[in-house]
């Protein structure tokens, strides 16, 4: 049975990963139709060669998908991914989540730990979770109650580069106006703010999560990203809620987009968390 790395991008850097991929006849990898640096250039190219991948883009209205009026909340997009590794008749993957990915990660360990042989998180916390409310009144943070209120498709609208350059300082011009495409319009903006408007539906699911779990957790954070400094109480409100085999990685010299700023220190330390390679 095939066994491989789910990644899960959600956030401003999701559609770097937004291309197809056929599983080979002759092997158990999934394997890309087009050169990967059409997408993302070299960099993401030296990260994504080293490993065997899906990736999965969340529930409607990104990219080229089609919209969806519901189901944002972290349970829901884990049953998306759930039904993507039964849909492609795996077993025992490994699951990659980052930022907001991370959290839909950690909902799926959560709901089916027996589909899973380990899950990793980096740059993420968890409503619900402390410190959660700590997290919320850092400056860096200032953007999840924004999107939380009715504006942001009404101020971002026609202004998408702008937005995103704010957020995404070392991307290429052309990167930037990759995720303005992709977020071209305030449908395809709701997508991505109803993610964080699910975040109190989210909050009382992660708090309900307290039976012990002795799935492998990696939960982890770039050495200059704002979540580096909560990492530790964040590790520690997840062994209190029964993660009873975590542990914490620091991605050196990295900030927020780690997989982007340190492609190769990424993949090694997925490579030495799983057993697929």
């Amino acid at each position: 049975m095939a066994q491989l790395i789910i990644p899960i991008t959600l956030g401003a850097e999701e559609q770097i990963w937004h291309f197809m991929t056929e599983q080979s006849k002759n092997e158990d990898r999934l394997q890309s139709p087009k050169p990967l640096t059409d997408f993302y250039g070299e960099d993401r190219h030296e990260l994504v060669q080293k490993l065997a991948y899906q990736h999965w883009e969340k529930r409607g209205g990104v990219g080229e998908s089609a919209s969806s009026e519901t189901g944002y909340e972290v349970a829901n997009l884990a049953e998306d991914v759930h039904q993507l590794i039964v849909s492609l008749g795996l077993e025992h993957v490994y699951v990659f989540g980052h930022d907001i990915g991370g959290m839909v990660a950690y909902a799926f360990a959560r709901r089916y730990p027996a589909s899973a042989r380990g899950v990793m998180i980096l740059d993420a916390a968890f409503p619900g979770l402390e410190p959660w409310q700590d997290i919320l009144g850092h400056p860096a943070f200032w953007h999840v109650r924004f999107h939380q209120t009715e504006l942001p498709e009404k101020l971002v609208s026609g202004r998408q580069d702008k937005y995103f350059r704010y957020f995404l300082s070392q991307f290429s011009d052309a990167e930037v106006a990759h995720y303005a495409q992709s977020y071209r319009d305030p449908d395809h903006l709701r997508a991505a703010f109803e993610t964080y408007r699910a975040f109190p539906a989210d909050e009382k699911f992660f708090a309900a999560q307290r039976s012990q779990m002795d799935l492998p957790i990696v939960i982890g954070s770039g050495e200059h990203d704002a979540f580096a400094e909560f990492l530790p109480r964040i590790a520690a409100a997840m062994r209190v809620h029964g993660c009873m085999n975590l542990t914490t990685e620091i991605v050196k010299g990295a900030g927020h987009y780690v997989a982007e700023e340190k492609p190769e220190a990424v993949a090694e330390l997925i490579e030495r968390n799983h057993d697929f390679l």
